[in-house]
């Protein structure tokens, strides 16, 4: 850790700071689906364990670790070592998961209700045993 080395390069400040905005979208409810779309029809198949939900809540996982490494560079001044790769692992795999839920899925497939029941297990500590 190092307290009196804080300087941040400049193009990495400048996407931290992009943060703030991200931050204050997730603070609100998930956008609504559109009626019609395939995501639509994904949530209407298994009302309980919606698609949009689990893809939404990635997202706002991924923010919330960025937002973590933007308030440790800019309001803690100091830069650990090793801690912001662990938050950047973090956020790089909560997007990746809500690309890999919202991207198509062939025609007459229910991958996406798959891939939403992994997450779901995944991101409530509920996988099941067996």
């Amino acid at each position: 850790m190092l307290k009196d080395r804080t300087h941040v390069q400049p193009h990495v400040a400048d996407a931290l700071r992009q943060i703030n905005g991200w931050q204050k979208a997730t603070s609100e409810p998930s956008p609504a689906v559109e009626p019609g779309s395939s995501l639509s029809g994904d949530d209407a198949k298994v009302p309980t364990l919606r698609v949009s939900s689990a893809a939404y809540q990635c997202f706002t996982h991924a923010v919330d670790h960025l937002h973590a490494v933007q308030a440790l560079l800019f309001e803690a001044k100091v830069i650990h070592s090793y801690a912001p790769y662990s938050l950047l692992r973090a956020a790089v795999e909560a997007a990746g998961e809500a690309i890999w839920l919202l991207e198509p899925q062939p025609p007459g497939t229910d991958t996406s209700l798959s891939q939403a029941g992994m997450s779901w297990f995944v991101l409530s500590d509920r996988w099941p045993e067996g």
